[in-house]
C-alpha cells in the first residue's frame, strides 16, 4: 500500500507563487501540514477508473493477468483502490478500504496513523493471500 501523495516541490512553488511568497522563503510549517492534509483527502475520496473499464475493455479490468504480466483485479497499480465501474459490478472488498482510508485521514497522530496504515497494509496482504477481492 502506498501512502498519501506528497507535498512535492513543483506544489510547493505553485503555492508560493499563488499566495506571494517569494521562492527562496519557506512555507509556515502550518500551511505545509494543511496542504499534507489536503492530498491526503484527495487520495481517500479518488475514484478509480481502470483504464480496461474507460475503453470498454471490462474483461481487461476483470483479469488477472495484463499486458506486462500478473495485475490484480480491477484494482490500481499504485494503491488499493478499486475500480468502480458499474459495467463490470465488481464484487464488494473482503477490507474496506476506503472507509479505512477516510478513518486514516482524520486521524491527527502520526503514530496513530502509521499504525492504522500498517494495520490496513496487513488485512489487505491477508485477504490477497486468501484469494479474496479487496
Amino acid at each position: 500500500m502506498t501512502a498519501a501523495p506528497a507535498f512535492t516541490d513543483e506544489m510547493r512553488a505553485a503555492v508560493k507563487k499563488r499566495i506571494g511568497v517569494p521562492a527562496d522563503d519557506q512555507l509556515d510549517i502550518w500551511l505545509e501540514a494543511a496542504f499534507t492534509d489536503v492530498l491526503a483527502i484527495a487520495e481517500r475520496d479518488r475514484h478509480y477508473l481502470s483504464s480496461g473499464c474507460f475503453h470498454g475493455k471490462h474483461e481487461y479490468c476483470k483479469n488477472s493477468e495484463g499486458q506486462a504480466g500478473p495485475k490484480a483485479p480491477a484494482r490500481c497499480k499504485w494503491c488499493p483502490a478499486v475500480c468502480r465501474c458499474t459495467t463490470c459490478n465488481h464484487p464488494k472488498p473482503a477490507v474496506d478500504v476506503d472507509g479505512r482510508l477516510r478513518e486514516i485521514s482524520r486521524t491527527t497522530d502520526p503514530g496513530l496513523r502509521a499504525r492504522l496504515h500498517a494495520e490496513l497494509e496487513h488485512d489487505l496482504d491477508a485477504a490477497s493471500a486468501e484469494g479474496e477481492p479487496q
